[in-house]
């Protein structure tokens, strides 16, 4: 069976001034982070979230960095809807991608799932500029 995972909206923490502290991106904020993971209705799948602890100034010769703290949560029902989400312990979670049955009874043969990424960063003295890092999500399958 095949499988797909892609990036439905990035996780954006935005813009803010030097010092400004600890800035927070909630579980159903517009800012988080949105996958969508689509395979078979019943499919088990096994996701692990691997990023770094801070954002990296662009320019690479610039030696700043900006640390944060990731969560995650997934709705496995077809529902890109956060507010009922499972939370994730850690950076792995194992589920079933689910779909409820076709509008004649028939179980319907894709199905999707949505992880949403959200956290918070914490602005301390550093240089203006921008800051990024890259957040792999690993789908496993059987």
């Amino acid at each position: 069976p095949e499988i797909s995972a892609e990036v439905v909206q990035d996780l954006e923490f935005g813009t803010f001034v030097n010092n400004s502290g600890k800035q927070l991106i909630e579980l159903g904020s517009p800012s988080m982070g949105i996958f969508e993971i689509r395979g078979l209705n019943r499919q088990p799948v096994i996701i692990t979230l691997n990023a770094p602890g801070q954002l990296t100034y662009t320019d690479p010769s610039v030696d700043e960095s900006i640390p944060f703290s990731l969560q995650a949560a997934y709705s496995n029902n077809e529902r890109n809807d956060p507010t009922n989400a499972t939370p994730i312990d850690g950076n792995s979670a194992w589920f079933l991608i689910s779909r409820q049955s076709g509008e004649n009874g028939s179980i319907l043969r894709q199905a999707s799932a949505f992880v949403y990424i959200y956290g918070s960063i914490t602005i301390g003295d550093v240089r203006e500029g921008n800051y990024t890092g890259d957040l792999v999500l690993n789908v496993e399958y059987q």
